[in-house]
């Protein structure tokens, strides 16, 4: 993906970093300078005395600016919140296509994840590359990186899955944060779920919440359209039911029988979590542990 000497960008489409954070990404430019790579940072990172950095258009502008850019092999979005799809009108989704350039974030930039995708048919990456210098995932986090950026080794993107329902599914990968993604809902941008993989993950949210954000699912037709589901953490929900019993509130709210589902406890908010990739396709089988994505 990347090699001695390349130059990537750090940007923020959602919410603006605090203040605070700015000794982070220091560390995480030093990180990434320490590996060979030059670091082209966004002017518009923090938030000012509102909660966005900037407003949509030079958040929209920055990111062009950046995948026009033939220096730039890379883009990672370090922000998370709310705002992420206040961004799409301005991105020329015809020069993301062409550039093909890749292009990180998770959380709220979920909405940007699968927007580029579903208009241009390029990839995108659910990852957020501040997990390399968080204090608890740091060191795993760095090595997984570094092989994958800099080894094509699927170490990054090699996630354990835990059978729920069915024996195996074929598909495309879309989804990721589950809040974010309905923010797409009866807009252009929403993916194509029609025999896709669809993938959902929560920080926020307790059991009230995520029932809704299921039965919308449902209201949309989802269930009936996909191949399978895999589920990350639902941080909240996990923390105030277990990962036991809130993996069987999510197999209720799902109710499909004959859909095939996975989970796994490594994709989500955990400074620990590992990335995938939206836009791929792959097949999962029960006998089969670690698979690569």
């Amino acid at each position: 993906m990347f090699k001695l000497g390349d130059q990537v960008a750090l940007v923020a489409n959602s919410n603006g970093l605090k203040p605070s954070q700015q000794l982070e990404i220091k560390a995480l430019i030093q990180v990434l300078n320490n590996w060979g790579l030059t670091v082209k940072v966004s002017p518009y990172l923090y938030a000012t005395s509102k909660q966005v950095s900037a407003s949509a258009k030079k958040r929209g502008d920055i990111l062009m600016t950046y995948m026009k850019d033939p220096s730039i092999q890379g883009i990672f979005d370090v922000s998370g919140g709310d705002v992420a799809n206040e961004v799409l009108p301005y991105l020329d989704m015809s020069v993301i296509k062409e550039a093909n350039t890749p292009f990180f974030g998770y959380s709220d930039v979920t909405t940007l994840l699968n927007a580029i995708y579903k208009k241009t048919g390029v990839p995108t990456y659910l990852y957020q590359l501040r997990h390399l210098v968080s204090e608890t995932g740091e060191s795993q986090s760095q090595k997984w990186a570094k092989e994958t950026f800099f080894h094509q080794q699927p170490s990054l993107f090699q996630v354990d899955w835990q059978w729920l329902a069915g024996s195996q599914m074929t598909g495309l990968v879309v989804g990721g944060n589950i809040r974010c993604l309905l923010k797409l809902a009866g807009t252009p941008y929403f993916p194509n779920l029609t025999d896709s993989l669809l993938f959902l993950e929560s920080m926020s949210g307790d059991e009230a919440k995520i029932r809704t954000y299921f039965a919308q699912l449902h209201q949309l037709g989802v269930f009936q359209q996909v191949n399978g589901v895999l589920l990350g953490t639902f941080t909240q929900l996990d923390q105030r039911l277990s990962f036991t019993s809130s993996t069987e509130l999510l197999l209720d709210l799902i109710d499909t029988p004959s859909l095939p589902i996975v989970r796994t406890e490594q994709i989500g908010h955990s400074p620990q979590s590992k990335g995938l990739m939206i836009g791929k396709e792959w097949q999962l089988r029960r006998e089969e542990k670690g698979q690569n994505f």
